[in-house]
This record gives structure tokens, C-alpha cells and sequence, in this order.
């Protein structure tokens, strides 16, 4: 199982020094992967909890590509519907080649409403149209000579290059909903929940199974992300799942790879430098030796 670090492009006080060294010190430190989560603007009704400063994913990722050498470089998520599929395509491929065939695409449809109403995009259509976008990068990143027609998206006789370093690339379809995970089953590599208990895992996990039979695919790999809050000492009776001392959610993450979990992303819910770095020494010193076992992807 491979651990990644959810690292801030967000919130109040953030800084490029912020970015490079929270991942730089994730590499360092031994973890798998360092993940960027994705909005354009931050409407009022969600400032509080983004704050007011959000870099741009794709940007920051670019950057991340130059500076790291080994970890992947993953989106969690980056909404799909937010930007033209064949603009996301090409600036997804460069990014694999720049990196060296290091990304991972978290992908999601949205959820913050009156950031769909800035952009000037449908709301309602927002899972219509991450459907054809990935079905519009999957064509432009595979054939020759790509061409599709659908109720967003229509072109022919173009050419596309670069292609992904990887083929296929890793795609990870986040959310928990039933439509997410059709959505996971006809699309992903990764199904990529967030927050999920591991009873609400194995149900959905189950029912992925029997969508992935059913679109005649593989069941994609459970990759989840967790919220993570590292205690000096263990927590009491009622715990959150992922909260506590090393012990306690060293077990929680073999809990996780009992159920088949293949990489579990992490974030710290910080962007105090020092508490940053104290948490990740702790799961680096204390956890990842415990339950990266397996480093296969």
C-alpha cells in the first residue's frame, strides 16, 4: 500500500515557500505521492474554509513536476467540468511528460454551486459533462488520429501531442454517491472516496464491483483520502477514524489495506509549517514503516 500527502495550495498565510517545501519534505520523508485539491474562485459561502487564497492546481503541479524527482503528482480532486476537455487534455499530458510519467488524476464533478456560476457553466450538467470530457481525453490521449462528436465537444482532423508518458494514465473518479461510482466504473483506474468509514468502504466497494462487471471492466483500485490528525497520545473510546497517536492510526491504515486499499492519500488539515512537519515525521518514523509493505501502484 502507498501513502501520499494531501499538501495546501489554499488558505490564509500561503506561500510558494509553503508549497515547495511541504513537498519536497514529503519526498524526503520517504511518502508516495503529494496531491493538490482544485478551485478557480472561492465564493463567500465557502471562504471561511478555503480562505481566500487558492492557487491554480494545474500551475502548481507544473512546478511541483520541476522540483520533485520521485514522488507521483496527483489532483484530489481537480473538477473536470470547470475547464474545456481539450484544453484539460493537453495541459494533463505535458504535465506527464514534464513529470516523467508521475501524475495521477483525481477527477470530480464539483459540488460548490456559485463557482459554477462565475464560470459561467451548467450546474445541473456538471456530471454530463465529466462524463464527456473523460471520454474526450481518453480519445485525444489514445488514438492517432483522435475525432468525437457529442453535445459538448466535436472535433476531427486535428493532431494531439503530446501523449501521457503513461499509458494509460491513472484516473481517479472521487465521490461516494451512486453516480460516482458508475461513473468510477466505466471510467477510473482508482475509485478515490473521501472521509469514508471502512463499513461505508466495503458496501460501496461491493456495489463497484457489480458495475465494474457489468461495463466488462476491472474493478478499479480503492484509493481513498482521509483527513489525518496525529495526537501525542491515543484517543479515547469515540475517536475519529485516522485520529490519534502512530499506534492507532497505524492500525487504522491496515484496516484499510485488509479491504484492498492500494494507496490512501492523507491530508493534514494544516498550513502551520511546524505542525506540518512534526505530523509527517510522525507518520513517516512511526507509520509508513508499518504499512507500506508493497510498493507497486
Amino acid at each position: 500500500m502507498q501513502i501520499g500527502i494531501n499538501i495546501a495550495n489554499h488558505r490564509d498565510l500561503l506561500s510558494k515557500r509553503y508549497i515547495h517545501d511541504t513537498a519536497r519534505m514529503a519526498e524526503d520523508l520517504g511518502f508516495d505521492s503529494v496531491w493538490i485539491p482544485d478551485h478557480v474562485v472561492v465564493p463567500p459561502a465557502v471562504e471561511a474554509r478555503y480562505g481566500p487564497v487558492y492557487y491554480d492546481v494545474i500551475a502548481v503541479l507544473g512546478y511541483l513536476a520541476g522540483i520533485t524527482h520521485r514522488v507521483r503528482l496527483g489532483t484530489t480532486v481537480l473538477v473536470v467540468p470547470y475547464r474545456h476537455p481539450i484544453v484539460l487534455a493537453k495541459e494533463l499530458a505535458s504535465l506527464d511528460q514534464l513529470s516523467e510519467g508521475r501524475l495521477i488524476l483525481g477527477a470530480g464533478v464539483g459540488g460548490t454551486e456559485a463557482e459554477f456560476q462565475a464560470l459561467g457553466v451548467s450546474f445541473a450538467e456538471r456530471g454530463r459533462r465529466t462524463d464527456e470530457a473523460l471520454r474526450v481525453m481518453q480519445t485525444l490521449w489514445t488514438q492517432d488520429a483522435p475525432q468525437y462528436s457529442g453535445p459538448y465537444c466535436t472535433f476531427a482532423d486535428i493532431v494531439f501531442q503530446p501523449k501521457p508518458a503513461q499509458q494509460p494514465l491513472p484516473v481517479w473518479i472521487g465521490g461516494q454517491s451512486g453516480a460516482a461510482l458508475r461513473r468510477t466504473a466505466r471510467f477510473a483506474t482508482g475509485w478515490h472516496p473521501i472521509d469514508q468509514s471502512p463499513a461505508q468502504l466495503q458496501t460501496a466497494l461491493a456495489t463497484l464491483a457489480t458495475l465494474s462487471q457489468q461495463a466488462k471492466r476491472p474493478t478499479p483500485a480503492l484509493c481513498p483520502r482521509f483527513t489525518v490528525r496525529v495526537r501525542d497520545t491515543a484517543g479515547d473510546a469515540d475517536r475519529q477514524f485516522m485520529e490519534g497517536n502512530a499506534a492507532q492510526i497505524t492500525a487504522d491504515l491496515l484496516q484499510l489495506r485488509a479491504l484492498g486499499a492500494s494507496h490512501v492519500v492523507l491530508s493534514t488539515q494544516t498550513n502551520d509549517m511546524a505542525r506540518f512537519r512534526w505530523e509527517i515525521e510522525a507518520l513517516a518514523a512511526h507509520v509508513l514503516p508499518k504499512v507500506s509493505l508493497n510498493k507497486t501502484m
